[in-house]
């Protein structure tokens, strides 16, 4: 059996490599951690899928997406 048969129809249509970070993150907010999304390996398609998919699921409970920001784009906020 390949990884991609592991895939909810969700990652499917994203296209995510991911099987089952959402799935972790909404988890962790329902048991009430604070799950956080590493969200460096998604498209923005997949990004939007995956996040909406995280909000049905854990409701008004909290959590976080992990962006890495390049450093020339740091520094310039960071200035001002």
């Amino acid at each position: 059996m390949k990884n991609s048969d592991y895939r909810t129809p969700r990652h499917r249509c994203a296209d995510s490599r991911s099987v089952i970070v959402g799935d972790v993150v909404a988890a962790v907010s329902k048991a009430g951690g604070f799950g956080v999304l590493g969200a460096i390996a998604h498209s923005p398609a997949a990004l939007e899928v995956d996040l909406r998919w995280i909000e049905d699921e854990i409701g008004d409970k909290p959590y976080g997406v992990d962006l890495i920001v390049p450093a020339k784009y740091a520094a310039t906020a960071m200035a001002g």
